[in-house]
């Protein structure tokens, strides 16, 4: 059984990004998504959210079930939040995504996976210290978009996969300064 209360690596982070993105649980839930939505891969935080989904099976055996209308699907209208912001580069997510995992309330959180055979979901807000820098906001209501902005803390959803494994639903920052 692995042990989720533990250091994470700047690496071991990475991968946990790269090999979550995209990656769908469930028919009803939305894919990860922490570089798209909410870092350098999304190129336009202006957009409003318009574009589609590409959906991934968790594992090979289900990609092979899929039916072809179910890979792509647009974003839903209610996604669009009133205030939108994101990590300008890849390097301060990883960052970001790094110190939350390891934080005290990261470390909290992990654990109750190691405490609790049967959760599969934990969701915190960590504290940046020192806070990240590079962010941009997009305010919705307003049109004001800002760049060159600082986050004292990032929001994570992580779930635990059938085999264990931890998959990053998405990571933003917040409070956004």
């Amino acid at each position: 059984m692995p042990l989720y209360r533990r250091t994470y690596t700047k690496s071991a982070v990475q991968n946990l990004i790269y090999q979550s993105e995209c990656r769908r649980l469930e028919p009803h839930r939305p894919p990860g998504h922490t570089v798209s939505l909410h870092a350098d891969m999304r190129q336009d935080i202006t957009d409003h959210r318009q574009g589609r989904i590409i959906h991934l099976a968790c594992t090979v055996e289900a990609g092979a079930k899929m039916d072809s209308t179910q890979t792509f699907s647009p974003l839903p209208a209610h996604s669009v939040p009133s205030t939108d912001s994101r990590f300008a580069s890849r390097k301060d997510l990883i960052l970001a995504v790094h110190q939350g995992l390891n934080s005290s309330v990261g470390q909290l959180k992990l654990g109750e996976f190691d405490a609790d055979p049967s959760k599969n979901r934990v969701t915190f807000k960590a504290n940046l210290a020192p806070p990240t820098q590079n962010i941009e906001r997009y305010r919705n209501q307003t049109g004001v978009h800002e760049v060159g902005l600082s986050a004292n803390g990032v929001f994570l959803v992580i779930d635990r996969l059938p085999d264990g494994e931890i998959h990053l639903q998405t990571a933003y920052p917040t409070d956004v300064i």
